[in-house]
C-alpha cells in the first residue's frame, strides 16, 4: 500500500523532466481525448435495463512510465442510503521520492442510472491542481470548479465522471454490448468516449492469471495514441491491466497487484460472480 507522507521533490530540474508526464493516465477511467467516430455508428451508452449494483472492491496497482514508477489504489463501497462511493489514490515517484499525489472521490446514484452526483480531484506536489463537479438532478445542472474557473452546464442525459466511467463500461459489458459510447464530463464539458470489445483471453498479471475481456478505446484511424485494457470476467469486470501509447510512442503500463472483491481475495481460479 502506498503512503501519503513521503518527501515531495519540487526542484526545477525535476519539474522540467517530468512536465510531459500525462498524470491523468493514472486515473484508470479517464485516459482519452475527444474521439472522431469510426466508419460505423456505436450504440448509445446504457440503453437497456442494466445491473447497476457493482460489487464492493479494494484494489492495488503498480504502473511504469519512462523512468517513473507509480502506485494506485481504488475502492468501491456503498453508503447507508444506497449511494455508490468511489475513491482513488495515486502516487508517482522518482528515484524513490514521491513527486505527485492524487486523490479522487466520486458519488453515484444507482437509482438515476449511475448518474454521477459529485466528483473531486486533488493533485499535490508537481503541477498541483484541483477540480470539483456537483450535479443537481432536479435542475439537471452540472456545476464545476477548475482551480480559479467556475461555471455550470445543462446535462439532460446521464453523464459520468472520471471515476464512475468504470461503472458505465461495466454496465455496457453486462448488457452484452460490443461497441458503445459513454458520455463523460471532463473539466467543463461533456465528451463522448467510444469503446469496442475485442474478445476474451488469458492474461498474466502480478496478481495472478485471469480470464479477461479485452477492450479498446476507438480513436481517429490516423491517431498515434492507443489505449487498451483488460477486465476480469470472473470478478465483476474489475480492471486487470491498462496499456497506453502516447503520440510520441511512449508506453504507460498499469497492472493489478492485489485486491479484494466482495470481501474475498482475488483468485485466478475462482469466480466471485455467478
Amino acid at each position: 500500500m502506498c503512503t501519503q507522507d513521503n518527501q515531495i521533490l519540487t526542484n526545477k530540474d525535476l519539474q522540467a523532466r517530468t512536465k510531459a508526464l500525462p498524470f491523468y493516465i493514472l486515473k484508470v477511467w479517464v485516459l482519452f481525448a475527444v474521439l472522431t467516430p469510426f466508419s460505423f455508428p456505436a450504440e448509445t451508452a446504457i440503453e437497456a435495463p442494466i445491473d447497476t449494483h457493482a460489487l464492493p472492491f479494494s484494489l492495488s496497482y503498480k504502473a511504469t512510465w519512462a523512468a517513473l514508477n507509480a502506485t494506485s489504489e481504488r475502492s468501491l463501497s456503498y453508503s447507508d442510503d444506497g449511494l455508490t462511493q468511489l475513491h482513488a489514490y495515486s502516487e508517482v515517484s522518482f528515484l524513490g521520492k514521491s513527486i505527485v499525489r492524487i486523490n479522487e472521490e466520486s458519488i453515484v446514484d444507482p437509482l438515476l442510472g449511475l448518474q454521477a452526483l459529485s466528483y473531486q480531484y486533488k493533485q499535490r506536489g508537481i503541477d498541483a491542481k484541483e477540480r470539483y463537479y456537483q450535479y443537481d438532478p432536479t435542475s439537471q445542472i452540472m456545476t464545476y470548479e477548475l482551480d480559479q474557473e467556475k461555471g455550470s452546464v445543462l446535462v439532460t442525459n446521464g453523464v459520468y465522471d472520471e471515476l464512475s466511467l468504470f461503472l458505465a463500461v461495466r454496465a455496457n459489458v453486462y448488457a452484452g454490448r460490443l461497441d458503445f459510447m459513454i458520455p463523460v464530463f471532463d473539466r467543463n464539458d461533456v465528451e463522448d468516449h467510444h469503446y469496442r470489445v475485442l474478445g476474451e483471453q488469458i492474461l498474466d498479471t502480478p496478481a495472478g492469471t485471469f480470464s479477461a475481456l479485452h477492450v479498446e478505446r476507438v480513436r481517429n484511424p490516423e491517431s498515434k495514441r492507443k489505449t487498451e485494457f483488460w477486465l476480469s470476467i470472473k470478478h465483476d469486470y474489475i480492471l486487470l491491466k491498462l496499456n497506453q501509447t502516447d503520440t510520441k510512442g511512449r508506453k504507460f503500463i498499469l497492472e493489478l497487484t492485489e485486491g479484494l472483491v466482495a470481501g474475498k481475495a482475488l483468485s485466478s481460479m475462482e469466480s466471485i460472480v455467478d
